[in-house]
Order: C-alpha cells, then structure tokens, then sequence
C-alpha cells in the first residue's frame, strides 16, 4: 500500500545502485506521483531487474505490486543461479 514505509525500510537496509524503484522510473518517464505513466514505468522497472537478475546480482524492486498483473510478470522474469525472496510489510 502506498505510504507503508517500504521505501524507509529498503532504502537504509540495500545500496540505491540495488533498487528498482517505482517512483523513480515514474520521475524518469514524467514525475514521481504521476500514476498515468505506471504503465510505461513498469516496463522500465522490469526490463531494469530483469537485466540485474541475468547478471546475477541483488535486485531490490521498490513498488506496491498490489495488482494482480503487476505481480505476474515476476513470475517469469529471468532467475539468477541463487535464491530470490520477496519482503511483505504487513501495514494492517
């Protein structure tokens, strides 16, 4: 959920050269809070990790991935040769 502290948890916890962050591919494509570009800032995010993930390094993926088809692409993106693990804040 928007404003659950995700960012102020991974922001101190990994590297920002380690993250994929939403807002900031939001920034990239028009500004931070536009969500009419989601689309095309998801698209960035993920051609972004998936490329990380080819090469085998961390990638920290920064975004509330609350939609089902947001998620699903995760599902198929490339695997690095270790174990992949997803953080879940629970906000309730």
């Amino acid at each position: 959920m928007s404003g659950s502290c995700k960012s102020s948890f991974a922001v101190p916890a990994f590297p920002a050269t380690e993250g994929a962050v939403l807002d900031a591919f939001r920034g990239l494509v028009a500004t931070t809070n536009a969500q009419s570009v989601n689309a095309a800032a998801f698209a960035a995010l993920h051609a972004v990790a998936a490329e990380r993930l080819k090469l085998g390094r961390l990638t920290v993926v920064d975004a509330t991935n609350v939609p089902p088809d947001s998620r699903r692409p995760w599902l198929t993106c490339p695997r690095p040769p270790r174990s992949c693990g997803v953080i879940v804040l629970d906000v309730l």
